[in-house]
């Protein structure tokens, strides 16, 4: 089994024919019901913002106890296989035994999904820069299948704009010019989580009051 698992998380071989990829997504998905079950965020009711923060060394148990009570979620981001390995989903989570650990990397087709399931990944991340919309919301609806959500990654209004045509979705993950607090005032946020990129100077402030909408704000890695 580790030796499987060592192939799969190699993102330098992946299956190269269409046969090669059918059987690749099969062995996959004999290992989602072997990884932990996804944990989703609980009620947040005082309108305070969270934080969401970066795994940046392999798992251990004293970086968790450390982290600020604010710190809702932690991102690992597997674009750079130097600074993350896709061991540490379950790695941590037997570690830290409440909190989510979310991948941070935009997810492009149907077996990065599913390998994100099986590592132990609690949601994922779909840019809406990389996709067209049938393609989101089948990648959508895949991951509400296995029950962890997508998170819709949005740069510009005409991204967002495309985004809230999506359905069954609740998380929105806000960059560049869409870091507006003023957006949380949208009805269409009430009962969904925001989560905002924060590459201007903002104060928390900004982002409290709204206890209909869950926020959390990403301050870089």
């Amino acid at each position: 089994m580790a030796d499987f698992f060592d192939h799969l998380w190699d993102q330098f071989h992946e299956p190269s024919s269409q046969k090669q990829r059918v059987q690749y997504r099969e062995r996959i998905k004999t290992l989602i019901p072997e990884s932990p079950p996804p944990r989703l965020l609980g009620p947040c009711k005082d309108g305070r913002p969270r934080y969401c923060t970066y795994l940046k060394s392999a798992p251990d148990p004293e970086s968790f106890q450390s982290e600020s009570k604010y710190a809702e979620v932690f991102l690992i981001d597997l674009a750079n296989e130097e600074a993350a390995e896709a061991g540490w989903f379950r790695q941590a989570k037997l570690q830290e035994a409440r909190r989510p650990f979310w991948r941070k990397d935009p997810l492009k087709d149907e077996i990065a999904v599913l390998e994100s399931r099986a590592m132990g990944a609690d949601a994922y991340c779909l840019s809406m820069s990389e996709l067209d919309q049938a393609l989101t919301q089948f990648l959508v609806e895949l991951g509400r299948d296995y029950g962890f959500p997508a998170i819709l990654l949005c740069q510009t209004e005409e991204e967002l704009a495309r985004a809230l045509q999506i359905k069954d979705l609740s998380y929105y993950w806000l960059c560049g010019e869409l870091v507006a607090p003023q957006l949380l005032e949208l009805d269409f946020f009430r009962g969904k989580t925001v989560i905002f990129s924060l590459d201007r100077a903002f104060h928390e402030e900004a982002f409290q009051g709204h206890h209909e909408t869950r926020v959390l704000l990403d301050r870089g890695s």
